[in-house]
């Protein structure tokens, strides 16, 4: 029997595709934008892996990776 024929029958409940799917999408995108802002891997992929909250966490990792603005040691000691 093929997978999508399992929803088709009943035998699964499409919410379980619906979530699979989320987090196919979800998880690769936060783990590229704490990549590539220096942001924590590990809360990216736990957050990542709860189906509904993922969506909403992408929505927040994109807009850090907007408005973030990492200072650096430089202008650290330039404030003091």
């Amino acid at each position: 029997m093929e997978f999508l024929e399992l929803f088709k029958t009943g035998e699964l409940p499409p919410i379980l595709l619906g979530g699979i799917v989320s987090i196919i999408i979800a998880l690769p995108f936060n783990l590229l934008i704490a990549k590539l802002k220096g942001f924590r891997k590990k809360p990216a992929i736990i957050s990542s892996c709860i189906p509904i909250l993922n969506m909403y966490v992408c929505v927040g990792y994109l807009l850090a990776a907007i408005f973030y603005q990492r200072r650096d040691r430089k202008s650290l000691s330039e404030d003091e």
